[in-house]
């Protein structure tokens, strides 16, 4: 009988050692690609961002010139489907979870960000900030990632630059077609400031941490 139970016993810690192990390799792994989504949505912001600030800077009428931001969808879509092609790794549920919450992110920047643009004239550029920190919060603390969760709260965090703004400069300064266009352009370099300091170097942090042997998070 004692035989019995102890040998129920090790299977019981056998079982457990290996969730744990399985529940450890599974955040290791999800760090690991995490970073890799970071760059391809960064640097695909940085760039339009960048672009925007130069157009609104030296054109006239640069209002063609908008359309340009749905270039960030069209590149971070095509870049995440290459790169779920080189991840071959089972799904799982924090795979699911993650995935969920930035499909989350994504539908509010249409359905909440957009419209208080449009509607409310509320900054776009603030709400969108708002939501990818959120996002990047919750995925460095589902990943236990200390880096990406500091990452993903200043993100939010520095939201606050485009609301003080206004307070300390007013709303938009002179009142002119250029004053209003370089009010915006500014605002977009900010924007690209903003994924480059808490998207793209934490991805270059994060894919540097998981690639060592044994990196722990």
């Amino acid at each position: 009988m004692e035989n019995v139970n102890q040998k129920t016993t090790l299977t019981e810690q056998q079982s457990l050692e290996l969730i744990t192990r399985m529940i450890s390799d599974t955040r290791t792994r999800l760090a690991r690609n995490s970073g890799a989504p970071f760059l391809i949505w960064g640097y695909a912001t940085v760039a339009v961002a960048i672009f925007e600030y130069f157009v609104q800077s030296t054109f006239a009428n640069p209002a063609p010139w908008l359309w340009a931001w749905w270039a960030i969808p069209v590149i971070g879509i095509i870049g995440m489907l290459l790169f779920a092609r080189r991840d071959t790794g089972a799904k799982n549920y924090l795979d699911r979870t993650v995935s969920a919450v930035w499909a989350v992110c994504s539908i509010s920047i249409l359905t909440v960000a957009i419209p208080l643009s449009v509607f409310y004239h509320v900054s776009m550029l603030f709400s969108v900030v708002v939501l990818i920190g959120i996002g990047t919060t919750i995925t460095g603390r589902i990943i236990r990632d200390t880096t990406t969760t500091a990452a993903g709260f200043l993100f939010t965090l520095s939201a606050l630059i485009y609301p003080l703004r206004s307070i300390l400069f007013g709303e938009i300064p002179g009142g002119t077609t250029a004053d209003v266009m370089r009010w915006h352009s500014i605002n977009n370099l900010v924007f690209a400031a903003q994924f480059l300091v808490f998207m793209v170097i934490p991805g270059h942090i994060l894919n540097r941490k998981t690639n060592r042997p044994c990196s722990r998070n």
